[in-house]
């Protein structure tokens, strides 16, 4: 690692102790931000194993695996101290001790496209690591692909602790609907004023002792039968006159 002052080393083994310190207390979340003060400052395996431990019994295993792991292929040479050789041993155990603790989801994606984009329960995973089994906290899972011009699929899946389920995924076009058809127009009607023939039939009865009425005017015509009585009486009582007129007549040229 890069050389570092005498300044800090000072302040990061100060750091250090705290944090081991706060650890021994089971102040977790103190010891983790202590010793991670310490690591920034001057790398020692130790530093990290105290991180690691910390982030256990905070239930962040994925980022203490993360630590774990890092930790494991550190390379120590003949000098390094017994505490740093002890910390390296106990990463390469407590690896496979977490590991076991979450399952795996592997992920086929058919057709993919560099445009196709991959979530696992809301997180982002890079195509290129679609194939290898990504760990995940024990319980449901789920599974969102997405790709322009093509249909969303979803997976909805649960895994066990220690094991690994594989998801296959391909992509269907996404089919458009047709167009709806043109809305008709909407009809338009017009109002006309119609004169009913049945007004004339009334004004027929003028004179037959029948009161004329008019449609529209509040009284109703004489209707069916009533209204063929009507225009008979009306047609009858002008004949009758007729009649009376010519007797008349005829008497008058008798007397002459």
């Amino acid at each position: 690692q890069p050389a570092v002052s005498q300044a800090d080393r000072d302040a990061a083994r100060q750091a250090a102790l705290d944090g081991i310190s706060a650890y021994n207390r089971q102040d977790y979340a103190t010891a983790l931000e202590r010793l991670q003060r310490a690591e920034a400052l001057f790398h020692a395996p130790v530093h990290m194993r105290y991180i690691a431990l910390s982030l256990e019994r905070q239930n962040s295993n994925r980022e203490a695996l993360e630590v774990w792991r890092r930790l494991s292929q550190e390379t120590l040479d003949a000098s390094a101290p017994p505490v740093f050789r002890d910390a390296v041993e106990e990463a390469r155990r407590a690896v496979p001790r977490l590991e076991a603790t979450f399952g795996r989801v592997a992920i086929d994606l058919a057709n993919a496209g560099s445009d196709a984009t991959v979530q696992v329960n809301g997180e982002s995973v890079a195509l290129s690591d679609l194939a290898a089994a990504r760990l995940v906290s024990p319980g449901p899972q789920r599974v969102v692909a997405r790709r322009p011009g093509f249909r969303e699929v979803t997976r909805e899946l649960t895994v066990a602790a220690g094991a690994t389920e594989r998801v296959s995924i391909t992509f269907e076009p996404e089919v458009t609907a047709p167009p709806p058809p043109p809305t008709a127009p909407a009809p338009r009607f017009e109002t006309r004023r119609v004169t009913s023939p049945l007004r004339t039939v009334g004004l027929i009865t003028a004179g037959t002792g029948v009161a004329p009425r008019e449609v529209g005017r509040g009284a109703a015509l004489p209707v069916g039968a009533g209204l063929l009585q009507a225009v008979k009486l009306a047609l009858g009582h002008h004949a009758g006159d007729g009649a009376h007129h010519g007797h008349r007549d005829a008497g008058a040229r008798g007397d002459e």
